[in-house]
């Protein structure tokens, strides 16, 4: 291991169980609280709360907005209904690459879910663009400054706030960004991901494996009361602990790696699928399979059939019936 993993996971593991990211603001210590879902609720609420007001001072709703921009031209059925494809195809590329089991494949799908994921997200720009003025977007502009004042501690019970509410509803715009600054650039390292990781590192097992038959006890709150960190870092060590334990024949590279894991247990029924055809007497070679993709999945060639031998048997031609029989479809 690292140094710097050495340093990292600890750290990491530490905020967590506080619940609280320390950062040093012009000199002060300021503590970052973790939301639960109790905070949560509370931020909700105050949205509940915003929207509803923003509604009675006659700002428009989004579908009230979309049907301006309508008769206007300037966002038709055309272009939602761009998007709302644009979005399923990416869906099913996703799906795709979850059952995927040879690399060139993989890394093809990789590449093209790139390039759509970047439309996808310049359609939804283009319409989240002409829809500022809403109700919908007022509300969550409020919220987010919202969960800044939430956030934000004098000490590390979570007992002070870094400002009060009368005082912080007169912050300027400027003073807001900085703030929004400081929060993102001190929660950055609290991603999903490294979470994911952190499930399966050491430092974090050995003592998960503890309470394996009383995880509600790992962390000394009540459930309800834990940050959205804890909850994620409890539940991804159970998914992996439960995939080490069920899953037959897991390469040591992919033991150790957050998303090879989820890849390979999701990709589990399908591998057998094809270890099954493959190694019955008429089975045939897996098209541009690689023999360390033959052997990651306990394949071998005897007796396999190409592709071109496939095609032959079929009397030259392969109807759409034999492509599905031929791919495991």
């Amino acid at each position: 291991m690292s140094d710097e993993a050495e340093k990292k996971w600890p750290k990491l593991l530490e905020e967590i169980i506080n619940k609280f990211t320390k950062v040093d603001f012009e000199g002060t210590p300021l503590y970052i609280k973790h939301f639960s879902f109790k905070d949560q609720r509370e931020v909700d609420a105050f949205g509940e709360t915003i929207y509803a007001k923003a509604r009675a001072n006659g700002l428009p709703t989004e579908q009230e907005a979309l049907d301006f921009l309508a008769s206007e031209g300037l966002w038709t059925s055309s272009d939602s209904l761009e998007l709302s494809q644009q979005k399923e195809y990416v869906e099913k590329l996703e799906g795709t690459l979850s059952n995927l089991v040879l690399n060139k494949q993989i890394k093809e799908v990789e590449s093209q879910l790139k390039d759509e994921r970047q439309k996808l997200h310049e359609l939804k720009k283009q319409k989240n663009d002409l829809l500022r003025d809403t109700c919908e977007n007022y509300t969550k502009n409020k919220v987010s400054n919202e969960m800044l004042y939430y956030s934000f501690y004098k000490d590390k019970e979570l007992t002070q706030r870094y400002i009060g509410k009368e005082d912080f509803d007169h912050l300027r715009h400027s003073e807001l960004a900085a703030l929004t600054v400081i929060y993102n650039d001190a929660m950055k390292h609290l991603v999903i991901d490294d979470i994911k990781q952190l499930a399966l590192e050491p430092i974090f097992v050995n003592y998960y494996n503890i309470y394996s038959d009383a995880i509600h006890n790992i962390f000394e709150d009540h459930v309800f009361d834990w940050s959205f960190y804890q909850v994620n870092l409890v539940n991804y060590a159970k998914i992996f602990r439960n995939i080490l334990q069920n899953v037959q024949n897991i390469p040591d590279h992919v033991k150790n790696d957050p998303e090879m894991l989820l890849d390979y247990a999701s990709g589990d029924s399908h591998r057998r699928k094809i270890m099954d055809k493959s190694r019955k007497a008429d089975s045939y070679s897996l098209v541009g399979a690689t023999q360390q993709d033959l052997n990651q999945l306990d394949l071998r060639n005897e007796g396999a059939k190409s592709l071109t031998q496939h095609i032959k048997d079929k009397g030259g031609d392969l109807n759409m019936s034999d492509f599905a029989e031929l791919f495991g479809k």
